[in-house]
C-alpha cells in the first residue's frame, strides 16, 4: 500500500467514524446539518457536527490539525450529555484514529461549552481538540 500524502487524510471523516458507535442511537454524525429539499436547515432531535477549523502541516509525515465538535440536542441536558459522550470517547483516543491514520497527539483545547444556536430553538454544547495525524504505510 502507498503511503498517503498526510494533508490528504480526511480527518473529519475519521472522527466522524470514531465518534458513531459511542453516541446514542438515531444521533445524526455528520459535517454538515441536513437540510431540507427546500435548502432549509432540518436539525434533527440529536445531532453531532464535526468541523476541521484549522490546523498545519507540521512535518511531511504529520499534520496538526484542530477540530471542533458541536452537539445539538433538543434540551440543554441532552446536549451536554452528548457533549459529555463525544467529549470522553475523544479524550481516551490514544493511537489508532482510522485505518488509515495513526494519532500522535491530542490536546484539547476547550472542554464543552454551552455554545446556543440561534437558528435553532435545540440546546448546543461544544468543544475543541487539537489532533496531530501520521498516515498509515
Amino acid at each position: 500500500m502507498a503511503l498517503l500524502p498526510v494533508a490528504a487524510l480526511d480527518v473529519e471523516a475519521a472522527v466522524i467514524a470514531a465518534l458513531r458507535p459511542v453516541v446514542p442511537a438515531g444521533t445524526v454524525v455528520a459535517t454538515e446539518v441536513p437540510r431540507t429539499a427546500t435548502g432549509d436547515l432540518r436539525f434533527p432531535a440529536r445531532m453531532v457536527r464535526v468541523t476541521r477549523t484549522g490546523g498545519a502541516l507540521v512535518s511531511p509525515a504529520h499534520d496538526r490539525q484542530t477540530v471542533l465538535v458541536e452537539c445539538w440536542a433538543s434540551s440543554s441536558t441532552d446536549a451536554w450529555a452528548l457533549a459529555g459522550v463525544c467529549h470522553q470517547a475523544m479524550a481516551g483516543w490514544s493511537d489508532e484514529l482510522s485505518a488509515v491514520a495513526w494519532l500522535t497527539h491530542r490536546a484539547e483545547w476547550s472542554g464543552p461549552v454551552n455554545y446556543p444556536d440561534p437558528r435553532t430553538a435545540h440546546a448546543r454544547y461544544q468543544f475543541v481538540h487539537e489532533l496531530q495525524v501520521r498516515a498509515k504505510e
